[in-house]
């Protein structure tokens, strides 16, 4: 890994605006561009980001900017603002001002639904909390941010307790919902009831958010109010459709050579009897559409417990949070289950669940005894299309962990995301560098074995296809040469 330091906020003056984006093209690496979030005001320390030749890697560390009290106020008028924090049980009887809040909201995200959260509150293992936050401008309030934090029952080594999202395993988004138009005011009025809940812990940890520039913007807004810190870390990107940018019949972004052979496999398939595609919405079949999921993916890979994943069903909480997410939002016509049938039996089933004008692909399984015919190949084509052809929709995310698999090949689209770190405010900072210190070195294992892992299986398909391998191009520590060496 490459670590580039030294450009200090100082050299960018104070005529940049804040929540302003720095772009910078990594010419070293090859990597795509990254954006990286700064102050424009002059604070000690430096920003660094590490960046690796195969993914690229965010990290930003942003000091509290100390003005008088050590706080900043957010410029323009502060909206009058009430933040509460409840439970999943009384989340959920806000359901019109939760969904007139997804209608205004800077992102969706259906896994803080509160069908989902009450869902995740019935099986997490430790106190769940949602911070709300209200605007009572007018006679009428109205619901302009919520977010669910869980407290796990584990502590870290170190003794720091924290707050966690998302709040399940198997939600794979954090991101709060707030209002578009008063987001950085919303996440710091939830940052300052989280400071002052006496019985809450004072640090944040998030995997899998929203790294927009919208959200970070106001992240940095949030955090300049408050006078917290906040580590950015595993920047990466991950598959995304976007629905209004594309023509409703333009299909799977394939090349022509993979759509020929998708055709030939669908051709073959459809001679072992008849092959059909059903879009399943109705509450009443979707369950029983979803028993065939779990069926499907218990029998497949997923089913004998290996290190990539496990089935639902092996793990009574996991199932049962799938099902209740899926059939509340059935109930309310935000689910759907799209089934590929040879002779009226699933061989690929994909679960589509939908929050305000966005889709979630959440879950996919398919039939490995029709492996060579690619069935869950097949369907990703007919829910890419059906998708496409509904224009009320404006994305629709993978929900994958990273930029790749079959997905980033069929979606050309990029969403970016990314793990953080929040001290919601100025004091905690010894628990703050520890937590940090443990997620980092964490974070750099897990990413150091990603790169192991893929050069193995390059190496393998080298080895296969007959070349002569490399070992210096698939070792997982490079030589650091006068082209290839830190940058200090």
């Amino acid at each position: 890994m490459h670590r580039i330091e030294g450009v200090s906020p100082e050299t960018w003056g104070d005529a940049v605006p804040v929540s302003a984006q720095l772009s910078m093209e990594l010419s070293i690496t090859g990597c795509p561009m990254t954006y990286i979030p700064y102050h424009s005001r002059p604070v000690p320390g430096t920003t660094s980001f590490e960046t690796g030749p195969i993914d690229t890697r965010l990290v930003v560390d942003v000091p509290p900017v100390h003005s008088g009290a050590g706080r900043s106020p957010l410029p323009g008028v502060i909206p009058p603002l009430k933040a509460q924090i409840t439970s999943p049980a009384e989340f959920i009887k806000l359901e019109a001002e939760w969904r007139e809040l997804v209608e205004r909201s800077l992102h969706p995200n259906v896994f803080m639904e509160p069908v989902a959260v009450l869902a995740a509150a019935a099986v997490c293992r430790g106190a769940l909390r949602v911070v709300l936050v209200w605007d009572d401008a007018s006679c009428t309030r109205r619901l302009v941010g919520a977010w669910a934090l869980l407290e796990p029952s584990t502590l870290y080594f170190s003794g720091s307790r924290v707050l966690v999202a998302p709040i399940h395993p198997h939600a794979p988004l954090s991101t709060p919902v707030i209002d578009r138009a008063m987001a950085g005011h919303v996440l710091a009025s939830m940052f300052e009831a989280i400071e002052a809940e006496p019985d809450l812990p004072k640090l944040v940890e998030l995997a899998h958010l929203d790294a927009s520039r919208g959200f970070l913007a106001a992240l940095e807004a949030a955090s300049l109010q408050q006078g917290g810190r906040y580590r950015l870390f595993d920047m990466r990107q991950r598959p995304e459709l976007g629905i209004q940018s594309m023509p409703p019949d333009s299909g799977a972004a394939v090349s022509k050579n993979r759509k020929r052979s998708m055709d030939r496999r669908r051709r073959r398939l459809a001679r072992l009897g008849d092959l059909a595609v059903d879009e399943i919405v109705d509450a009443g079949d979707l369950a029983a559409a979803l028993e065939e999921f779990l069926a499907l993916e218990g029998a497949g890979w997923k089913g004998r417990r290996t290190a990539r994943g496990r089935a639902l069903l092996l793990d009574a909480d996991a199932a049962f949070y799938a099902r209740e997410v899926v059939q509340g939002l059935a109930a309310r016509r935000l689910a759907r289950l799209f089934v590929l049938r040879l002779d009226g039996r699933a061989v690929a089933v994909r679960i589509v669940l939908q929050s305000g004008a966005g889709v979630f692909t959440w879950k996919s399984s398919y039939d490995e005894a029709l492996r060579e015919y690619s069935p869950g190949l097949l369907l990703l084509e007919d829910v890419t299309g059906a998708l496409l052809d509904d224009r009320a929709l404006t994305f629709a995310d993978s929900c994958n962990h990273h930029d790749e698999g079959y997905m980033s090949e069929f979606w050309h689209g990029r969403k970016p995301v990314t793990s953080a770190l929040i001290n919601v405010g100025s004091a905690n900072l010894l628990h703050y560098s520890l937590v940090k210190g443990q997620l980092l070195a964490s974070w750099q294992m897990k990413a150091l074995a990603r790169r192991a892992l893929r050069q193995m299986r390059q190496l393998a398909s080298r080895l296969r296809s007959g070349v002569g391998p490399d070992a210096r191009q698939y070792s997982p520590f490079p030589e650091v040469s006068s082209r290839r060496r830190d940058h200090r």
